[in-house]
């Protein structure tokens, strides 16, 4: 493997904890968590994308449906539930070779795997991973008429540690291959790509080095001076132009992620207001030149904002207010002339409540669900100085961080395995306190607003979602390097859960009362320092596990196997 790609894999290894598995398998994540990060910029977890097994000639597989990347059937069947009748779907296939040439044999295993996949009889062998994918895969095709022009989009990836010279045969290869799939029917568009070491190593540097973009200006005008904003402008740019600078990467594709802070989604050109905007867009001549006074225009907010007579460039920016704009203005932009303009807020801003002020008060025209608003919620703010405060008198093997604004750390050098986000420290609060991980593995995506107004209580005591995080980042690096069984992964909320009363002997008390932050003490002392006596804690709660037998993930999703768990310790500990 070449130095420079083994610089940067040991790097993500060690964010990751991935230190104890083979180079090979090292590598597979790594590849998998580049590519997949490109159409999915949100913090996901890389394992829920890769194949454990060597079988079927496929590494990774991630499904994004309407800008989500879906993991289980659960929340296909919820995002299928929405009106949207054109909904984007992309199906993604990727194989990584720790090898510095391109194989055209190992292309050809991946082709043929992939074809294999989307059989209904397939011939090679398959492990959980592949069966699950296809599950999921199958649900997606059922709903094909709720997805833009009847079919997902499938990219095949090929990856090695090499120099691809598009040498003659393997590209008749690669062509070969996107023919194959594109024959089987299930695809509307199949792009077929090989990915070398530079473009590996380009591909891994934008997950922690955040996107910018510069726009050509017609015009624009600064605010005055006001507290907790550096910079704020008003700003006509041509529409053909922040499409193509802002809204697109280099490849042309929507940048789903710099929608993250809006709390309203896509609901589709359907929309009776979308359907509006389109009509302007695509009318006569006269009414796409007025579209700049007929829309409220756009809200932008990043870091860092410079201007010039003729430009505006921005870094790590999110558009707050107008995702139906700018999603309207994608779907049609072969239709923008360049005469259509937009009309842009851009507003330079690092502090947090300002941010969040911003945010509510530009999304306050029409309804919006509470639980969209969740980073704004006092318990949050609280939790965020919480981490902020024990983060002062921690060491460094175990200092936590709680991500309340997406991408918030990007460029600090902190290890990802370090930063928790709102959902993943709610999910772990839940699963080891409210005692639900079963709606951890069946919803990851909709558990927290089920358990909205229990969890996210303003009396409830912020030490809860610290307690579970640093627990939960103590089982992920006890997994990575071996000293739990590696496939243990899949168990990861019901062991906090287990873990909780192993340490503690009792459910605990409500999450208001005073006395939990000296209950989650105890089990914060274990989980700080790693020697033998608090190791010993944790492999109790492995062999709980292991003692109720090899659990399919369909036992994980339900209740029952949580009240089995729980009994369970009741009786050990009784004996």
């Amino acid at each position: 493997m070449h130095k420079v790609i083994s610089a940067h894999l040991k790097k993500f290894v060690t964010e990751q904890s991935f230190e104890q598995l083979e180079v090979s398998k090292q590598f597979e994540r790594f590849s998998n968590f580049c590519i997949v990060y490109k159409f999915y910029s949100i913090r996901f977890d890389v394992n829920n994308v890769t194949s454990e097994d060597d079988d079927c000639g496929i590494d990774g597989i991630a499904l994004i449906v309407d800008g989500e990347l879906v993991t289980t059937i659960e929340e296909v069947k919820q995002i299928f539930k929405r009106t949207k009748k054109n909904m984007s779907v992309q199906v993604i296939f990727i194989q990584s070779k720790t090898s510095e040439k391109f194989d055209r044999g190992e292309i050809l295993k991946f082709s043929d795997g992939v074809l294999d996949f989307l059989s209904d009889s397939p011939n090679l062998p398959q492990g959980d991973f592949i069966h699950q994918s296809k599950e999921l895969f199958d649900l997606v095709i059922e709903n094909a008429p709720k997805i833009v022009h009847g079919k997902p989009d499938c990219y095949l990836y090929y990856v090695t540690t090499g120099k691809y010279g598009k040498e003659r045969e393997l590209e008749a290869t690669f062509v070969n291959t996107r023919n194959r799939i594109t024959d089987s029917g299930f695809f509307n568009n199949v792009s077929v790509i090989p990915i070398e070491k530079d473009e590996l190593i380009k591909l891994w540097l934008f997950t922690y080095s955040g996107v910018e973009a510069k726009i050509e200006v017609k015009g624009y005008t600064p605010y005055p001076e006001m507290s907790g904003i550096a910079e704020a402008y008003i700003v006509i740019v041509p529409a053909k132009n922040f499409v193509s600078n802002v809204l697109s990467d280099e490849d042309g594709k929507l940048r789903n992620f710099i929608f993250h802070e809006n709390v309203r989604a896509f609901l589709g050109q359907e929309n009776s207001v979308n359907k509006m905007i389109q009509n302007t867009l695509i009318s006569e001549k006269i009414q796409q030149e007025r579209f700049g006074i007929m829309n409220n225009g756009i809200t932008i907010i990043s870091p860092n904002v410079k201007v010039q007579s003729d430009s505006i460039y921005m870094e790590n920016f999110q558009i707050v207010n107008g995702c139906q704009t700018s999603n309207v203005l994608y779907e049609n932009r072969d239709s923008l002339s360049e005469n259509t303009m937009l009309a842009l807020k851009v507003v330079e801003a690092t502090n947090p409540d300002v941010i969040s002020d911003i945010i509510r008060a530009t999304n306050n025209q029409t309804k919006v669900e509470e639980i969209q608003f969740l980073s704004l919620q006092p318990i949050i703010r609280k939790v965020e100085e919480y981490f902020e405060a024990v983060s002062v008198d921690s060491d460094d093997e175990i200092k936590l961080y709680f991500e309340r604004r997406e991408s918030q750390y990007v460029g600090l050098e902190i290890a990802k395995n370090r930063i928790f986000d709102i959902k993943e420290a709610s999910i772990a609060a839940a699963s080891m306190f409210l005692e639900r991980p079963e709606l951890a593995v069946r919803y990851p995506t909709q558990m927290v607003e089920e358990l909205n107004e229990e969890l996210f209580n303003d009396s409830n005591k912020e030490v809860i979602f610290y307690t579970a995080s640093l627990a939960l980042y103590r089982i992920k690096l006890l997994i990575g390097n071996k000293k739990i069984s590696s496939d243990f992964s899949k168990y990861k909320w019901h062991m906090l859960m287990c873990l909780k009363y192993i340490i503690t002997g009792e459910k605990g008390p409500n999450l208001t009362s005073t006395k939990m932050e000296k209950f989650c003490q105890k089990i914060i002392n274990i989980c700080k320092n790693m020697n033998d006596k608090n190791l010993d804690k944790f492999k109790k709660v492995e062999n709980l596990i292991k003692h109720t037998g090899d659990v399919s993930r369909d036992r994980l999703k339900g209740k029952p196997y949580t009240e089995e768990l729980k009994k369970l310790i009741h009786s050990q500990r009784s004996k």
